[in-house]
């Protein structure tokens, strides 16, 4: 039997990774979307549709954006790592790394229109008598 040369010990190496980078980008995008229905049903339940009152804590906004930018990066490594072996894996990294993305943007838009704001925000909102 052939010994595997070091191209194809390294690509292994980097396939298992990218497998570990794919599920946890999924376990983090399934938290992520669990996440926005949670504070869109607080928008039209609690807070019965009144923006400024949705909040989360100060510095998360930058806690989340770094996150998504670097499990954006994760899931492009993950789907290069597969693009030529394992169709499978490169649809489910590509599939849970736009689900990832697209929840990133969901939680960008929602802090802009005001959905979904920053403790500070916030007091600053109830302060001036909403």
């Amino acid at each position: 039997m052939m010994k595997p040369t070091q191209h194809e010990q390294s690509s292994d190496k980097l396939q298992d990774l990218a497998q570990i980078f794919t599920v946890l980008i999924g376990v983090i995008a399934l938290f992520q979307w669990y996440q926005i229905a949670y504070r869109v049903r607080l928008f039209y339940e609690q807070n019965h549709g009144q923006k400024g009152l949705n909040h989360i804590g100060d510095g998360d906004f930058t806690l989340i954006y770094f996150a998504n930018t670097l499990l954006l990066a994760m899931g492009i490594i993950a789907v290069q790592a597969f693009w030529r072996e394992s169709r499978v894996w490169r649809v489910s990294a590509a599939v849970i790394t736009s689900a990832n993305l697209a929840g990133g943007l969901t939680l960008f838009f929602m802090h802009r229109t005001g959905v979904l704001v920053e403790y500070a925000e916030f007091l600053r909102t109830l302060r001036r008598g909403l």
